[in-house]
């Protein structure tokens, strides 16, 4: 992609508008995402919660003038809920249990 010459920004001036961006988005935490810009190109980095926030610091920067791509390496950090798990293993144990009476 060919910009034209009033569109062209320097990397320094894409991250700084980038991390704007990001901060406008109130469903991403403040400063969990490190946002990198090399050759007109944002790689989004660092650890977040949600899907949705995922996708959200993403589609804040899509749209900035002279960016040529977005590539986000965010990753969701998966919690553990103490009750779903203890749910899925008495599912797992009591399928278990059935399984081996039935093959008696």
């Amino acid at each position: 992609m060919k910009l034209a010459p009033e569109h062209k920004r320097f990397d320094a001036e894409i991250a700084k508008a980038a991390i704007a961006g990001i901060r406008w988005q109130s469903m991403v935490p403040d400063k969990r995402v490190k946002v990198e810009v090399e050759s007109g190109r944002i790689m989004l980095t660092g650890r977040l919660d949600l899907d949705c926030q995922h996708a959200c610091a993403e589609q804040a920067n899509s749209p900035l003038l002279a960016v040529r791509g977005v590539t986000n390496l965010i990753t969701i950090k998966r919690h553990v809920n103490a009750m779903d798990l203890g749910i899925q293993i008495t599912a797992a144990l009591t399928r278990q249990a059935v399984a081996s009476a039935e093959r008696r």
